[in-house]
């Protein structure tokens, strides 16, 4: 009854793309009682199209090198440009705008089943989203150095020490995830957590870690298994 008679914020949701950056932690003060989620999904999903449609064609000529360096015997289709290109951006928009809806159940999870704190899934959906977007922005600060080298072997992580990097490889995925948008996520989520959970800072640090964390270093993981 208490939300209900809160005041609702003009621009809240739109003001919140900035103070995300500027002022995380007024913000989600702010975002407690109002949680927002359709205008961070939108501009999340946004960046991400605009990223994939952007490096389709560079992804498409890494898939096709990769595939005839496996040395496999495919069907002349497998091969095609067009179909590698729009089955990286169909499959990325599929599978990045689900991670939201992962990350933030998996908060659901461990914050109100294990750690014992009570919050809304929309709360922390609309907290995993924002941080999200912060990584999103990172995507976007990696695409000129991509055209630059016309390569998607570009990384503002560990990952960029590797001499020869190899995007298959199990060690290239795990330092890629150690970089300064990805820790950056964390941080912002772990504010976000603290706010909607009432929790101390590092325990909702430790929730972003149990969540999108987890998520990342599945990835990894996956990826050892399939190479």
């Amino acid at each position: 009854e208490d939300e209900l008679r809160v005041q609702p914020i003009p621009g809240l949701s739109v003001n919140g793309l900035l103070k995300v950056f500027t002022g995380p932690t007024d913000f989600f003060n702010q975002l407690v009682t109002q949680p927002k989620v359709l205008v961070p999904y939108l501009v999340f999903s946004g960046i991400l199209a605009v990223f994939l449609f952007s490096t389709g064609d560079i992804m498409a000529q890494l898939q096709m090198e990769l595939i005839k360096a496996s040395g496999r015997e495919l069907p002349p289709q497998a091969l095609n440009p067009e179909m590698l290109k729009w089955s990286y951006i169909g499959g990325g928009l599929i599978a990045m705008s689900l991670f939201p809806l992962l990350a933030a159940s998996l908060a659901l999870f461990f914050g109100n089943f294990v750690f014992g704190g009570t919050a809304r899934f929309k709360a922390i959906l609309s907290v995993v989203l924002y941080a999200g977007i912060v990584y999103m922005v990172g995507g976007l600060v990696t695409l000129p150095l991509i055209f630059a080298k016309g390569s998607m072997l570009v990384s503002l992580s560990l990952a960029a020490a590797i001499p020869e990097p190899d995007i298959q490889s199990m060690l290239y995925m795990g330092l890629s995830k150690i970089g300064v948008f990805n820790i950056w996520e964390i941080i912002v989520a772990g504010i976000g957590f603290s706010a909607v959970y009432k929790f101390s800072r590092n325990k909702g640090y430790l929730l972003a870690v149990l969540s999108i964390g987890l998520l990342s270093a599945l990835q990894v993981i996956l990826t050892g298994i399939f190479n």
